[in-house]
């Protein structure tokens, strides 16, 4: 396991929710019907915004988790 830590330089806090679209939510768009992803991404920005501090440029990091492992080798089976 180990942590990465990317980081993108945008132009305002407002770009994090078009980046975090387009990184992380593309799953929730998938699963919710047009009128509900719209709501959830307006709940979202409306939560997340005042989060975050008014600088511009912004400096945003995002961290992921990157695990990996391998199932045991078994003799004689597939």
């Amino acid at each position: 396991m180990r942590v990465v830590v990317y980081t993108h330089l945008l132009g305002s806090r407002e770009d994090v929710v078009e980046w975090v679209r387009g990184a992380l939510l593309t799953e929730y768009q998938k699963r919710l019907a047009p009128p509900d992803w719209e709501r959830f991404l307006q709940r979202y920005r409306q939560l997340l915004i005042p989060q975050l501090e008014d600088q511009r440029p912004y400096f945003y990091s995002y961290p992921r988790i990157l695990i990996w492992g391998a199932l045991p080798k078994i003799s004689g089976r597939l």
